[in-house]
């Protein structure tokens, strides 16, 4: 891959945290109700300070996160994706590689390991 493409991939990994974090800012701060999206704007923030913006794609379905290694916006239905999903207090977390769910659990906190662990699995393939 040429540079000029790794940095265009970067620039528009970047735009898609600008936009989600906004998004879940928007809802959180503007709209009644929302306030328990606020775990993951947080976790969003949290993840950016990690220079996590350098690796995944951010994606939204309203209180869903879509966390992905797509180059283009949009995942096709083959792809790898994380998706935490706002449940009342607490998150289902799904694993998804193409069709097939690998993972899906309930945490009540985005510091669970087990999030972490999907993280650096999702890291550590190519990017898509």
């Amino acid at each position: 891959m040429t540079p000029e493409a790794t940095s265009e991939i970067l620039k528009q990994f970047e735009m898609s945290w600008d936009k989600t974090e906004q998004f879940y800012n928007t809802l959180v701060y503007e709209y009644k109700g929302w306030g328990r999206l606020m775990p993951l704007l947080q976790f969003i923030r949290d993840k950016r300070s990690e220079g996590e913006q350098r690796h995944f794609r951010l994606g939204t379905s309203v209180h869903h996160l879509i966390i992905s290694r797509s180059v283009d916006h949009g995942l096709r239905p083959d792809q790898k994706s994380i998706q935490i999903i706002s449940e009342n207090d607490k998150f289902r977390v799904v694993f998804i590689n193409g069709d097939v769910l690998h993972s899906d659990f309930t945490v009540e906190s985005l510091e669970d390991e087990r999030l972490s662990n999907l993280l650096l699995i999702l890291k550590n393939t190519l990017l898509d």
